[in-house]
């Protein structure tokens, strides 16, 4: 297995891994996407906060919870928090949070252990409006794109 800084959780039936530099917004878009997909009916769980455990099977990139942070989240300027969270999930999307973000956004991917996935870049919080990140997700996860 191989440690990644960043956030994993599920959403829906996809796996999503949310990277970017410290402070960059990663734990408050999780607890974000969560929440509004609890509110549609949507299935959601954290896997990690802070960083997962990478690691290839048959192909296909899987994150674990780290066994002493699973279940707790961080939620800056109010400390460390308990929550429901799921034990592992298949990846399909990377999001990377960084200082600019893309309007009409490229093909970008990640590789990690030789799998190759869609990367989606962000603009960090404080750049960008927090509902407008949810947004962006969502429709590239549950929405068809018009190419």
């Amino acid at each position: 297995m191989k440690i990644q800084h960043g956030n994993a959780l599920l959403l829906g039936n996809f796996g999503v891994l949310i990277i970017g530099l410290s402070g960059s917004g990663k734990s408050v878009l999780t607890l974000a996407l969560i929440e509004r997909s609890h509110l549609v009916g949507r299935k959601a769980v954290l896997v990690g906060d802070d960083y997962v455990e990478l690691k290839n099977i048959a192909g296909q990139l899987f994150a674990y919870a780290p066994l002493k942070i699973a279940g707790i989240m961080e939620i800056r300027g109010a400390g460390l928090f308990k929550m429901a969270y799921g034990e592992k999930t298949r990846l399909d999307l990377v999001i990377e949070l960084d200082k600019k973000g893309e309007r009409y956004p490229e093909e970008h991917f990640f590789e990690r252990m030789q799998v190759r996935l869609p990367l989606l870049k962000l603009p960090q919080l404080g750049k960008s409006d927090l509902l407008a990140l949810c947004h962006a997700v969502e429709a590239t996860l549950f929405k068809t794109r018009l190419d």
